[in-house]
């Protein structure tokens, strides 16, 4: 299927999925924001963050200790596998705003969350897209994987190999360069019974999902990470990857700009970014007071992908995740730790 039916499909299923809700803020159809009088009527304006939402942290309590150090000392390896979009009927995430949406919740724009709060609009989307449109996105990610433009591999350093520890280093590195994509960040390691669940989250997390001609490169904010590893480090199954793609970083990035992107590339395509943008944008389920300071406002997408890892093993005489070789870590090759080049 063709970007331009992709884009058309996807009109379809926010009629779908959102048509009943659009443009009505009351829970009696008629648009008048007065509800029906049976106990479902919809919140009034917000004039502030709720409460709970206040200060939410993506890492919370699993915070590593204050005084966590980098390390450079490699204990685990891990290529990405297999990366799914879970059906609804098994959700997989992380309650990213610290609140518990509903259909009368005007912050989350009434869009139901999950079991607990978990926050993954992408898998309503994949499951309506899939069958309104016959667009699969996890085969796309499969495909990524398989042919290895989606090669991610994270490494894992500063283990003390005796159960909980609340100070490791991870990396996220390209697994054909050794490249890193984002700089290391700390975490945690909690032991559960015979495994070693790895917490951690990071800022933003770059993916790049290939769909036929085309790649999608999405810009994952707020991530968060648990993985629980094998305790003999074979790998991981079942980890969780939660975060959000913001519609409008106010930079000229963000969703917008990759739907920009693809329309341009249709040059037979009738369809136009102000006819496919406000279809989009009755997606998003996540208020960031980064982008927008109206808490009544969404401004991102939530999603929540379930990943594998299979542990790989490093490159020959590079430890460091940096890609250069030397297994100092200050990325300049000569092996000295200065970062001047000279041996």
């Amino acid at each position: 299927m063709r970007i331009k039916e992709l884009l058309i499909s996807m009109a379809a299923a926010s009629m779908l999925v959102f048509g009943a809700g659009c443009g009505d803020d009351d829970s009696n159809g008629n648009g008048d924001d007065a509800g029906d009088g049976n106990g479902n009527e919809q919140e009034p304006p917000l004039t502030e963050i709720p409460p709970e939402a206040q200060n939410c942290s993506i890492i919370g309590n699993d915070a590593p200790a204050a005084d966590c150090a980098e390390s450079t000392d490699e204990v685990f390896r891990f290529r990405m596998s297999n990366i799914q979009i879970p059906p609804t009927s098994n959700l997989v995430g992380f309650n990213l705003d610290c609140y518990e949406t509903t259909a009368r919740n005007r912050y989350g724009c009434k869009k139901v969350d999950g079991p607990g709060g978990i926050d993954n609009a992408l898998a309503s989307l994949t499951n309506t897209l899939k069958t309104v449109g016959g667009i699969d996105l996890n085969d796309s990610i499969g495909e990524g994987v398989t042919d290895g433009s989606i090669n991610l591999v994270l490494v894992v350093s500063g283990y003390d190999g005796e159960g909980d520890d609340n100070c490791v280093t991870v990396t996220l590195v390209d697994g054909e360069t050794n490249e890193r994509l984002v700089e290391p960040v700390k975490g945690i390691i909690k032991k559960d019974g015979d495994k070693l669940v790895l917490i951690v989250a990071l800022d933003n997390l770059p993916l790049s999902i290939p769909f036929q001609d085309q790649s999608l490169d999405l810009d994952i904010r707020k991530t968060r990470l648990e993985f629980p590893i094998n305790e003999d480090g074979s790998g991981f199954e079942g980890g969780v990857l939660g975060g959000s793609v913001v519609w409008d970083d106010n930079q000229g990035g963000g969703l917008q700009s990759i739907v920009r992107d693809l329309l341009a590339s249709l040059a037979d395509s009738s369809l136009d970014f102000e006819t496919v943008a406000p279809i989009i944008k009755n997606m998003l389920d996540l208020h960031d007071p980064e982008i927008d300071a109206d808490p009544n406002v969404c401004s991102a997408i939530s999603l929540g992908l379930s990943i594998d890892g299979t542990a790989v093993e490093a490159p020959p005489g590079d430890g460091d995740g940096d890609g250069d070789g030397d297994g100092d870590g200050d990325g300049d090759g000569d092996g000295d730790g200065d970062g001047d080049d000279n041996p």
